[in-house]
């Protein structure tokens, strides 16, 4: 997801280029939920370092309780995003956080993928990762997995290939939007 998230932000910003927004613009964007945001992406990555780097109990405190780190990460970037802006944007890239943080939460805390989306794109070495027991955010996708119309199922051949959730698409369509409508505000076509 994070790797989607970049390539999102990069293409939104040539095309906002392209059409000739500024990258000063995105001053004015709304964000009176940041601070909500911060604990919730803090959240996020304490979660998968104390995964790959702590051993005892707060490795195992972590892993017994993902599903609740994965909930609390997703419920404050959620709340933060909302809290900042009902745009189309903001309430997309919201809606792309929930279908993700229910898909993972039903599945233990961590994102099921599909070996079919990743033997259909050659990432045999991705494949191989999860069969041996996945990563602290991804897990491979089987027959006891739940809502797998939510996981990652989706192949996405371009830039970097990945399989994506339908969570991911939508957060992603949000981001483009919010980043795009800033850069090309009537702001940067004036000045």
């Amino acid at each position: 997801m994070l790797g989607m998230l970049f390539e999102t932000l990069l293409l939104a910003i040539i095309i906002g280029y392209i059409r000739k927004g500024k990258l000063s613009n995105l001053e004015d964007l709304p964000l009176k939920g940041w601070p909500l945001i911060i604990a919730g992406i803090s959240v996020y990555f304490f979660q998968i370092l104390a995964l790959r780097f702590f051993n005892g109990d707060i490795a195992y405190l972590v892993f017994n309780n993902l599903k609740w780190f994965q909930a609390a990460s997703s419920i404050a970037i959620i709340a933060g995003l909302l809290i900042s802006s009902r745009e189309p944007g903001y309430v997309l890239s919201s809606l792309g956080m929930l279908l993700n943080m229910i898909a993972s939460f039903v599945n233990g805390g961590r994102m099921p993928v599909s070996p079919a989306a990743l033997e259909r794109l050659g990432l045999l070495e991705q494949l191989s990762v999860l069969q041996a027991g996945g990563t602290s955010v991804h897990q491979l996708m089987n027959e006891t997995t739940s809502l797998k119309l939510l996981c990652d199922v989706i192949p996405i051949p371009i830039i970097t290939p990945k399989a994506a959730s339908l969570g991911d698409l939508i957060l992603s369509i949000g981001i483009f939007l919010i980043i795009h409508k800033y850069m090309i505000s009537s702001k940067a076509l004036h000045s």
